[in-house]
């Protein structure tokens, strides 16, 4: 069966994301994870693709692979996948065939090696039994909230406060600490007015709070970025990180930064995030910044759009808290206070897409003075959209409340 589910992906990308969704590749042969590994690098470095090149696939293998026997095998490997029968029309019914002979054997093992998952794997073996379709595990997302429920819903959203603090404190506070999973921020603002000192400022907030989660960089060099993260959580600034790299890099471990994975892409796309938030089951994505994904659409408007949406799915559909940025429209030049209509080429497209969407705007004078104003454009978790002055400090990427 594993020959047919790599040949399903080979021909179709469409097959390949459905089947990497569902099917655990770990649960294959050795020769099947390697196969899946190319195709994932394959499939990652050329999003436009809509099929698999063999002969691509088979030199990404062989640069893995020293020994001639084993360069013989995968060659064998590779023709077997070519003549293997796999129907993408019906790659649906076929995937779910597959996982339950999956879960099957998930089932065999945990019941002889008895390690105490053996009623969880039966429970999802008996459930994907009885279950028709593809579409009928994907309903298993719906929920259902009726008055039958109603008021513990409600008690449990008065006692919750979110969970994630959004540093500044100061922007935390006009939230009311209910920024939780689930929700979508979107922080725009013109090129080199601060978006990146406040996403490494949110980030090393997170890790301070003992969140795991990805920062997506596709903007800035990758190290840079990362040097910037350190600085923020040791409080040491860019010169004294260089002399003492030892001693940030501790008070920075200290601090959370274990938690935190950075992730260099150039461009990378929404599906890309979707494959890495399945590896790595962050609680949070920091994406810096959705314009240069690589999403298909007409324009600049369409591609914010898609990724925006993409983005906010993923974050409501994981249960995870999304902090993406964009960038401004001119018309967001000079001026303190942002508006939706300030967003760069999408000023309802991607406000439409967050349940917060932060601007960062200053005068001159502000600028001068390392100030800044947060303006609340849209606001779904607290309802305030009063202004916020802060200040950067630049040696450290970091935001502050005025003192």
């Amino acid at each position: 069966m594993e020959l047919s589910i790599l040949s399903a992906s080979t021909k179709s990308r469409t097959a390949y994301d459905l089947i990497n969704k569902f099917l655990d590749f770990k649960a294959y042969s050795r020769e099947y994870q390697m196969v899946h590994r190319a195709l994932t690098e394959f499939y990652s470095k050329d999003p436009s693709a809509k099929a698999a090149d063999l002969n691509i696939i088979a030199g990404i293998l062989m640069t893995t692979i020293q020994n001639p026997k084993h360069k013989e095998r995968f060659k064998n490997y590779l023709a077997e996948i070519v003549e293997a029968d796999a129907s993408v029309p019906n790659v649906s019914e076929f995937v779910l065939a597959a996982k339950r002979v999956e879960l099957a054997g998930k089932v065999a093992v945990s019941m002889a090696n008895r390690d105490g998952n053996e009623d969880k794997l039966i429970k999802e073996y008996m459930e994907i039994q009885q279950a028709t379709s593809l579409d009928t595990m994907l309903n298993d997302d719906v929920v259902i909230i009726d008055s039958s429920n109603i008021h513990q819903l409600m008690d449990e959203y008065l006692a919750n406060e979110g969970g994630f603090q959004l540093y500044p404190k100061i922007l935390n506070d006009r939230l009311k600490g209910r920024l939780a999973g689930g929700h979508h921020v979107i922080v725009f603002a013109v090129p080199e007015m601060g978006k990146t000192a406040f996403a490494v400022t949110v980030a090393a907030g997170f890790c301070i709070q003992g969140k795991r989660g990805l920062y997506i960089g596709n903007e800035d060099k990758n190290d840079d970025i990362y040097f910037r993260i350190v600085a923020c959580l040791s409080g040491m600034t860019y010169d004294e990180v260089l002399k003492d790299s030892a001693k940030a890099i501790a008070i920075a471990m200290e601090r959370g930064l274990a938690g935190l994975t950075f992730l260099g892409m150039a461009p990378g796309n929404v599906a890309m995030v979707e494959r890495y938030a399945d590896k790595f089951d962050p609680e949070y994505i920091i994406t810096d910044q959705m314009i240069n994904f690589n999403e298909k659409g007409d324009g600049l408007n369409q591609i914010l759009g898609k990724a925006s949406k993409g983005l906010r799915t993923l974050a409501k559909a994981r249960g995870l808290l999304g902090v993406s940025l964009c960038q401004g429209a001119d018309s967001a030049a000079g001026k303190s206070i942002l508006e939706q209509g300030d967003v760069y080429m999408s000023n309802t497209e991607v406000p439409a897409n967050c349940d917060l969407l932060i601007g960062i705007g200053a005068n001159r004078d502000q600028l001068d003075r390392n100030e800044r104003t947060l303006s609340l454009c849209k606001n779904k978790v607290s309802g305030d959209h009063s202004p916020i002055n802060v200040r950067i400090i630049p040696q450290l990427s970091r935001y502050t409340g005025l003192s």
